[in-house]
C-alpha cells in the first residue's frame, strides 16, 4: 500500500526545518515497491509566529498534510506533535539528507507493518 510523507526543508535537499517554522512541505509518495517520488510542494502559513503560536495556522498546517502518514522535520513542539498524532500522522524528527531520511522512513514503516498482528478472537 502506498503512502505519503511531508518533508520540512528549506532547500529541498536536507530535512532541516522546525515544523512550526515551515512555510512549504515537500510531499513524496512511497509506492508498493518501496520507491519514492516527489509529488508536489504544499505552501502553508507558518504555525509559529515570532515565538508565538497560532492555533488556527497549526490546524491549517495539519490539514495540509492530512493525507500523509509521516511528517519529517528537524524539530517539533510537543503540542504540534500531539495534534498531528490525533489526526493519525506520525511526526519524525530527523536531520539528514532527504534521500537518507527517506531510506530510513521506508525501513521504519516496513518494520512497523511487520509488527502489526491481526488479533484473532478467542472463543
Amino acid at each position: 500500500m502506498s503512502y505519503k510523507v511531508a518533508i520540512s526543508s528549506t532547500d529541498g535537499k536536507v530535512v532541516n526545518q522546525h515544523f512550526g517554522h515551515t512555510e512549504k512541505f515537500l510531499i513524496v509518495q512511497v509506492d508498493e515497491k518501496k520507491e519514492y517520488r516527489f509529488l508536489e510542494d504544499r505552501s502553508i502559513e507558518s504555525p509559529c509566529n515570532a515565538g508565538g503560536h497560532d492555533e488556527w495556522a497549526l490546524e491549517k498546517a495539519v490539514l495540509a498534510v492530512s493525507d500523509c502518514r509521516y511528517v519529517l522535520c528537524a524539530q517539533i513542539g510537543g503540542g504540534a506533535g500531539r495534534v498531528l498524532e490525533i489526526h493519525g500522522i506520525q511526526a519524525i524528527t530527523i536531520r539528514d539528507f532527504i534521500e537518507n531520511a527517506m531510506k530510513k522512513i521506508i525501513a521504519y514503516d516496513a518494520k512497523q507493518n511487520k509488527l502489526k498482528v491481526k488479533a484473532e478472537p478467542v472463543l
